[in-house]
């Protein structure tokens, strides 16, 4: 998958990379509430943006944070991710759909 998209950069030089971020289970393991993961999504972020000077990467929330969190809480909640964190994904009526067609669906 990443060779896909560092090909893709090259290919495209794309200049902004939107990243669908779900939070639970991706920046924490359990049910503890703790986002003890944050900071290996930091450097990954920060070591593609290094790796391709001509990429940046903006954060949109896909999680169901976003149904209890307004974005501003949302960028609180996550500081060190505050600045790259642009939109939500807006509410899908369709609830039966899982978390890749709800974002296809938004994004159409």
């Amino acid at each position: 998958m990443l060779k896909k998209m560092i090909n893709l950069f090259k290919k495209n030089k794309s200049k902004t990379l939107i990243l669908f971020l779900d939070i639970d289970g991706v920046l924490h393991k359990s049910n503890t509430g703790h986002l003890n993961l944050t900071a290996n999504l930091v450097k990954v972020i920060n070591d593609f943006e290094k790796k391709f000077n001509n990429v940046s990467v903006k954060i949109v929330i896909s999680s169901n944070w976003k149904d209890s969190l307004n974005i501003e809480d949302l960028k609180q909640t996550l500081p060190e991710l505050s600045q790259k964190i642009i939109d939500v994904t807006p509410e899908c009526l369709i609830a039966e759909h899982n978390q890749y067609d709800k974002i296809r669906f938004a994004y159409k």
